[in-house]
């Protein structure tokens, strides 16, 4: 599965970074400096893909979240970018959400799936997950009856 995404790189990212800070820097509308402030919580705050150290997923899911985040035009939106899946008395997946990254939540399914068994909900979602990421990216379900 990991073959198929898009190579970027550290300096990809940075160099996207960069280039949506200078815009939003130079025209600072309450919507820019909302966009700058998530801008650096995507950078700084550890999401999935740095707790398993996975820096293809890592950079990959940072630059679709930067597109996310660019395309927002309502201020009330931006917050929506930093949501993903929460571990608490219940597990919460912000499904609701149009940032919502298959990518992310896929990741989270494989961590939880790792640290004890899922319960039969948990594991029919992150199947569907799964499903809903092979089918983004175009390739046949590895896990898939008669695959």
């Amino acid at each position: 599965m990991l073959g198929v995404l898009k190579k970027i790189s550290k300096e990809d990212v940075a160099k996207e970074v960069e280039r949506l800070s200078s815009s939003w820097e130079s025209n600072p509308s309450p919507l820019h400096r909302k966009k700058l402030k998530t801008l650096s919580t995507l950078l700084n705050q550890k999401r999935i893909a740095d707790l398993e150290n996975m820096l293809d997923w890592k950079y990959h899911i940072l630059m679709l979240k930067l597109e996310q985040l660019e395309s927002i035009q309502e201020i009330r939106e931006v917050d929506e970018v930093l949501l993903e899946a929460k571990n608490g008395k219940l597990l919460r997946i912000p499904l609701h959400s149009k940032y919502w990254l298959v990518e992310e939540e896929c990741l989270f399914w494989m961590r939880k799936s790792l640290e004890a068994p899922l319960s039969h909900e948990g594991f029919e979602r992150y199947m569907k997950a799964l499903q809903l990421l092979c089918d983004k990216y175009g390739v046949e379900n590895p896990l898939k009856k008669g695959a």
